[in-house]
Parts: C-alpha cells; sequence; structure tokens
C-alpha cells in the first residue's frame, strides 16, 4: 500500500476483505483467530514452498518461481485460516474443520 489511491479497484478486495475478516473474527472469538493465524502462517509457507517447487513446471523459468510462490503463499494462507479458524472448538457439536487422512500403498 503506498498511496490512498491503492485502495480503489478491485485489487484492493482481498486487503480490505482480510482486514474486515479478522476484525469481526476477532472481535466474536479471538481464539479461533489465533488458531487461524497460526494455521495461515503455516499454509502460507507450505505453499509458498510447493509453488516454489511447482512454479517453473508450469511458467517458465524466469517467472515460474516467482509466480508460483505468489500463487501458493495466497492459497495456502487463505486454506490455513479457514482450517484453523474452523477447527479447535471445545464443543462437541459445534461444526469444525473435517479430518484429512491419505494413505500410501507400500506393497505387499
Amino acid at each position: 500500500l503506498w498511496d490512498w489511491a491503492d485502495l480503489e479497484g478491485w485489487p484492493a478486495v482481498p486487503m480490505v476483505g482480510g482486514l474486515v475478516a479478522g476484525g469481526v473474527q476477532g472481535a466474536t472469538d479471538a481464539d479461533a483467530l489465533g488458531r487461524g493465524v497460526g494455521w495461515g502462517a503455516v499454509g502460507a509457507v507450505s505453499g509458498a514452498a510447493l509453488g516454489w517447487w511447482l512454479g517453473p513446471r508450469i511458467w517458465d523459468e524466469a517467472r515460474g518461481r516467482w509466480a508460483g510462490m505468489t500463487v501458493g503463499l495466497a492459497g495456502g494462507l487463505v486454506t490455513g485460516w479457514v482450517i484453523g479458524s474452523l477447527s479447535g472448538d471445545d464443543d462437541p457439536e459445534a461444526p469444525g474443520a473435517p479430518a484429512l487422512s491419505f494413505r500410501i500403498p507400500l506393497g505387499r
């Protein structure tokens, strides 16, 4: 954000939306905000690492790593925040994030 004019138009939607969503979540459930920030950071780092590896395989080498890291970081941040915000509630009847698992068959 270099100037107030940067807040005009659709490119500012993620920035303004994130501020509003974080403010509302912090005001209503501070524990969920803390979990969301923590898991969002984990998701951002993981997404950036995956994008660094996968980016050059999708785009040309000159900008592939940068583009992959940018897209991966954003996707990981949002995914981590949503999963962290929805999980960890002590109320057993509250909806939470689904348990995710996978198996790797190693043969017989």
